[in-house]
């Protein structure tokens, strides 16, 4: 669901159809393909029945500092799923082995940023879209040369053997995707439009400072 206080309960984060990215990746030529929604595995259901498709989440972890940070867990399974979320907030950033150097939302400089952090912890680095909005579906994705098969590219990502390729962020990008999920919403619950697309353009402004700062912290990959 949406986080913006008032509209959690009327919005999601996102109105994807996951079989519709399914096939746009796909036809991206992406040879995995994987869905990582917030402290979720509901919208992937319908996928596992293909067999390059991978399990992933992103679980919202909290240090005890009250910081929290998105970790992306791929290839789990559903007892995977149940006991990360019982276990929120023992986080140990360093078993991380990698971080998040691309997002496709963040602009040139905050990814370059955090591809030097990455550097500096001895992480692997890895990329993400952070689609939201079909338009954003798989225009960053990390590259595993010498993978062929599943198994062998996880353990490609794992010890650094992957590379990052696709898209930075920008202003435009991210009013693009935050205005299709306003109209996703507003075609779900026509009384909550004005209120959602209000909202959601303070949200993107709020978020379009945070990216030019750089200030929005690297993701880590378990």
């Amino acid at each position: 669901m949406c986080t913006i206080p008032g509209l959690s309960t009327v919005c999601r984060e996102s109105y994807n159809d996951p079989e519709a990215v399914y096939r746009r990746l796909k036809r991206l030529g992406m040879d995995l393909v994987t869905v990582a929604d917030h402290d979720s595995i509901d919208a992937a259901e319908s996928l596992r029945r293909h067999a390059d498709f991978l399990l992933s989440e992103e679980v919202t972890c909290r240090l005890p500092s009250g910081t929290e940070l998105h970790v992306g867990v791929y290839d789990i399974t559903d007892r995977d799923h149940a006991q990360l979320q019982c276990r929120q907030a023992d986080c140990f950033a360093e078993h991380f082995p990698a971080l998040e150097t691309h997002n496709a939302h963040m602009l040139r400089a905050a990814n370059r940023g955090a591809s030097g952090l990455a550097r500096e912890m001895a992480k692997a680095e890895v990329g993400g879209s952070d689609a939201h909005a079909m338009p954003s579906v798989g225009c960053v994705w990390t590259a595993v040369s010498s993978a062929r098969t599943k198994q062998g590219y996880l353990e490609g990502l794992r010890y650094g053997r992957g590379r990052v390729r696709g898209e930075n962020g920008s202003a435009w990008k991210l009013t693009r995707d935050v205005l299709a999920i306003g109209a996703a919403m507003a075609r779900e619950r026509l009384v909550a439009a004005v209120l959602a697309l209000l909202a959601l353009a303070r949200c993107a402004r709020a978020k379009g400072t945070a990216a030019r700062a750089g200030a929005e912290p690297a993701g880590g990959v378990a």
